[in-house]
C-alpha cells in the first residue's frame, strides 16, 4: 500500500507514526527545509477547551501510545480588555514549544517516526494523485480543500509573531482583547524562557499592508516596549473540509478545519485526526464517522467565535470583569468538569436571536 502524507506537522507525523505500527511506510513531503514551524515560539492547550475530563496527553498515551512532554504547565492567565483586567491561577493547561527546538511538539513526534521525510519539497496534488493509493493532506491550510471545491471557508486571520526579550514568567499566559487593534481576535504573550517570549497579534479579515497599522496600534495602546528580536507574518485561512475525506484523499489537522475557532489552538485535535485517518486507511473504517467527535467539538466552539464576532469593547470589558469574580473562577477554572462547550446552547440562542 502506497500512502503519501503532505506536511510534516503534528497531524502528518502522527498519521505516519500510526501507519508504521501496521508496517506501512508512508512517503512524507514537507515544503520547509526542516520539521517545525517557521518561527520558534510557545503555544498552549487550555483545560477549559479540551475535550473530555482527562489530561489530553494521558489520553493520547492511553489510546494511541503517543507520549509527549509539555514544556511547562500553564499556571496563570491574565486577561486584559480596554477597561478591565482579570487574573486566574491554577492548573489551567499545557504549554508546548513549537519550531526547530529539539523538544518542540513537532520534533517530539518526528523522533517517533522512522519513515524518511522529504524536505524542501512543495508537492502539487495533481503531480502525485495517481502515484499513491491514499493521500493524507496535513498542510496546515485549506488550499487543497479549496482546489477540490470541498472547503467551507469561515474567516481569514493574519498574525504577526514577534520574538521579544524581557523578564517573563514561563508558566503565565497574558491575553489582550481590543477591537481597535485586534478586531474580533486577540493578542497574547507566552514565554519560552525567562528572558524570551513570543508576542502574537491576530487580526481577522484584513490585508497584509493593514497589519502594520494594527501592530503599531497594539504596541502603542498597550505600551509594549520589549526588545523585538524578529517578526514573522502568517496567514491562516480558516475553513472546514466537507467532507474530511474525498475519495482517496484524507484531510487532517488544520487542513480539515480541526482548529479551535475561539483561540486558534488545535494541536491535540490535529494529532488525533492524523491517527484516525491512518486507522481508516489500514482498517477500512469510516474516517468521517470516527472523526465526528472532533468535528462536533469544533462546531460547538465555533458558536462562541460567532458570539465574539459581535462584541464591542464594552462587551469585552463586561466579559473580562465577570471572569474575574471569585465565584465564577471557582465554577469555571477550579471545576474539572467545566468546559466551554457546556455553554454552547446559550451561544446558539444568542446567535439565533441577536
Amino acid at each position: 500500500m502506497k500512502v503519501a502524507i503532505i506536511g510534516a506537522g503534528p497531524a502528518g507525523l502522527s498519521c505516519a507514526y500510526e501507519l508504521e505500527k501496521h508496517d506501512i511506510v508512508p512517503t512524507i513531503f514537507e515544503e520547509k527545509r526542516y520539521v517545525g514551524e517557521n518561527v520558534d515560539f510557545s503555544t498552549c492547550t487550555l483545560k477549559l477547551f479540551d475535550r473530555g475530563i482527562a489530561n489530553p496527553l494521558k489520553r493520547l498515551d492511553r489510546k494511541y501510545n503517543i507520549k509527549l512532554t509539555p514544556f511547562r504547565l500553564l499556571k496563570e492567565i491574565i486577561m486584559i480588555s480596554p477597561n478591565s483586567q482579570s487574573t486566574v491561577q491554577g492548573n489551567l493547561g499545557l504549554i508546548f514549544n513549537r519550531g526547530e527546538h529539539a523538544d518542540s511538539l513537532e520534533n517530539q513526534l518526528a523522533s517517533m517516526v522512522r519513515s524518511p521525510i522529504t524536505l524542501e519539497n512543495k508537492i502539487e496534488l495533481n503531480s502525485i494523485r495517481n502515484a499513491f493509493d491514499y493521500i493524507v493532506v496535513a498542510t496546515g491550510n485549506t488550499d487543497i480543500a479549496t482546489q477540490l471545491n470541498v472547503c467551507n471557508p469561515l474567516s481569514c486571520v493574519l498574525a504577526r509573531l514577534a520574538v521579544v526579550k524581557g523578564n517573563f514568567k514561563t508558566d503565565s499566559l497574558r491575553m489582550w482583547v481590543n477591537t481597535n487593534y485586534a478586531r474580533n481576535c486577540f493578542a497574547f504573550l507566552l514565554a519560552s524562557t525567562p528572558e524570551k517570549a513570543c508576542l502574537v497579534l491576530a487580526v481577522n479579515d484584513i490585508t497584509f499592508p493593514e497589519l502594520d497599522y494594527y501592530w503599531n496600534e497594539f504596541l502603542s495602546v498597550e505600551k509594549i516596549n520589549y526588545n523585538i528580536l524578529n517578526t514573522s507574518d502568517v496567514k491562516n485561512t480558516l475553513g472546514v473540509a466537507c467532507p474530511p475525506r474525498f475519495n482517496n484523499i484524507f484531510f487532517v489537522g488544520k487542513a480539515a478545519g480541526y482548529i479551535d475557532g475561539i483561540l486558534g489552538f488545535g494541536m491535540i485535535d490535529a494529532i488525533e485526526s492524523g491517527i484516525l485517518a491512518a486507522r481508516s486507511i489500514v482498517k477500512g473504517s469510516d474516517y468521517i464517522d470516527s472523526s465526528k467527535p472532533i468535528s462536533k467539538d469544533i462546531e460547538k466552539k465555533y458558536e462562541f467565535r460567532k458570539v465574539l464576532n459581535t462584541f464591542s469593547n464594552n462587551y469585552y470589558d463586561i466579559l473580562i470583569g465577570l471572569l474575574g469574580f471569585p465565584v465564577v473562577k471557582q465554577l469555571i477554572y477550579n471545576n474539572p468538569f467545566a468546559k466551554v462547550t457546556h455553554l454552547t446552547p446559550l451561544a446558539r440562542l444568542y446567535n439565533m436571536y441577536r
